[in-house]
């Protein structure tokens, strides 16, 4: 009777009790921890995701309205001839004339387009011109702003910091003109251009290349150049 009473009123923990305890926390702890990890991934997963479409969205939309020119001035050649309060945009929508350098005709498509502004402050010589093209993964712009060229392209997308996980795998530019996929571009108005994009965004890295996985978007829109008939 007495041996029932002390183990009745035993307020202590016996060692099995602790014992379950730390393996109980142990495994709520291990479950936890994978459950972060898992949304960890998931996450950074969607976020890259989502910045890659945004990416390649924020492009199409300079290439249509315009990038603000002259573009990173601290670049050209001489500063002195440009003015620091010049608020032009150039872009495929509101350009004076439109080509498509290596068109080919039987494929439908090129990978440049070069656009000339409608603006009053061109040169006389009318050399003024801005063009989009893709190299080694990325699109790129070059201009000749008010007779000036800059030294070196400007990398639009992906951007620098963005350049060892983001990937330009195409760029097409189409005439959207009925009529013209099997004909000359030369000599003709071009006035609706199809800007197609291809990126994808690194999401899983490793040593061995076939390993690694990427998540893709393509994106295609055709832009409307306003003056036509020029």
């Amino acid at each position: 009777m007495m041996m029932k009473n002390i183990l009745r009123n035993d307020k202590g923990t016996s060692l099995i009790e602790v014992i379950s305890v730390v393996l109980i926390s142990t495994i709520l702890i291990a479950v936890s921890a994978v459950g972060v990890i898992a949304f960890y991934k998931s996450y950074n997963k969607i976020d890259s995701y989502v910045s890659l479409q945004q990416g390649v969205m924020e492009t199409l939309h300079m290439m249509r309205y315009g990038l603000r020119m002259p573009a990173r001035p601290e670049q050209l050649q001489t500063l002195a001839r440009y003015d620091a309060g010049a608020t032009e945009y150039w872009g495929i929508s509101n350009a004076g004339r439109i080509e498509l350098p290596g068109f080919q005709p039987f494929l439908g498509y090129g990978n440049r387009v070069k656009m000339f502004p409608a603006t009053l402050q061109t040169t006389a010589q009318g050399n003024d011109y801005l063009e989009y093209y893709l190299d080694d993964g990325a699109i790129r712009a070059t201009y000749i702003y008010r007779g000036n060229r800059i030294p070196s392209p400007l990398q639009i997308f992906p951007k620098k910091k963005d350049a060892d996980r983001v990937e330009v795998t195409g760029f097409r530019v189409y005439n959207e003109n009925v009529g013209e996929y099997f004909t000359p571009i030369e000599g003709n108005v071009i006035a609706l251009v199809g800007v197609e994009i291809e990126a994808r965004v690194l999401i899983k890295d490793d040593p061995l290349p076939y390993r690694r996985e990427f998540e893709t978007v393509r994106y295609k829109t055709t832009i409307a150049k306003k003056y036509a008939g020029k």
